[in-house]
């Protein structure tokens, strides 16, 4: 199948991975800086053993660099405790005492290696790169309709149905449902935007593009009261207005609010 690939890059990816690559650096920065401490306390008999030891170290270390490294020599006597002045050492032990600086080059190779960078394949010839990554954006809006129809709150999973007409009815209903709430949330979003008007989201900020299940979930708490034959909406606060105003006579109709037209 003949396919086009196209790499982009995204800075908002790029600046969340950064953080999760250095995050990981200081991890691993803080389990070879351990290393180099219990290599600093381990003792060698002889200088060619400790110089082939760093060696060797030095080459497994990552997200370190040494910056010094001094073989230090102990003598070792027979007798324990402080040796007199013309004793003579059995034996030398060698030591190193290591320092250290983080490999930021190493930080700097692994952002530009992959950082903010993704692929997109398609096997449609005809669209141009900004076309594709819009197609491929717009993706995300089915993907969170699909999900509400799977939420709980749709109740889609208290029904089992065996005959495949009555599933491809449900099917056909829950889609259509889908349709009337994306259409429904498309237009408050457009209202807001054009009135320049914000409805509160789920931590009290007022912003435009609020999901359809958030205002529904603030409409839950009206109620139709009818006392002594009268009919009287409770719970309808500033807000509810809002989006009724902005869906328009019908709307408010609903809910008994002057101006408003009913359903007929």
């Amino acid at each position: 199948m003949r396919q086009k690939w196209v790499l982009y890059k995204s800075n908002y990816a790029k600046s969340r991975e950064d953080k999760t690559i250095k995050k990981e650096y200081r991890k691993k920065e803080k389990q070879e800086i351990k290393l180099i401490d219990k290599f600093q306390r381990r003792a060698f008999f002889c200088e060619a053993d400790a110089k082939k030891a760093l060696r060797e170290k030095t080459e497994k270390l990552e997200y370190l660099t040494i910056t010094e490294a001094k073989l230090i020599s102990k003598p070792k006597y027979k007798t324990k405790g402080r040796p007199k002045s013309d004793a003579k050492p059995v034996y030398y032990e060698y030591c190193w005492v290591i320092e250290t600086k983080p490999n930021e080059e190493y930080i700097e190779q692994k952002q530009n290696q992959k950082s903010g960078l993704f692929i997109l394949a398609t096997n449609d010839m005809t669209l141009s790169e900004k076309e594709l990554l819009d197609e491929y954006k717009s993706q995300q809006r089915v993907e969170r309709g699909f999900r509400f129809l799977k939420s709980p709150e749709f109740l889609s999973d208290a029904m089992f149905l065996k005959n495949p007409r009555r599933i491809e009815a449900m099917l056909m209903i829950m889609t259509l449902s889908l349709l009337v709430y994306a259409a429904l949330e498309y237009r408050i979003r457009g209202e807001l935007k054009n009135k320049n008007k914000t409805f509160p989201n789920q931590l009290g900020k007022p912003v435009q593009n609020p999901t359809a299940r958030w205002v529904f979930e603030n409409f839950f708490a009206i109620h139709l009261l009818i006392l002594d034959g009268q009919e009287q909406i409770v719970g309808l606060e500033d807000k509810h207005r809002l989006i009724l105003e902005l869906l328009g006579r019908v709307y408010l109709g609903f809910y008994g609010i002057n101006g408003g037209r009913g359903a007929e």
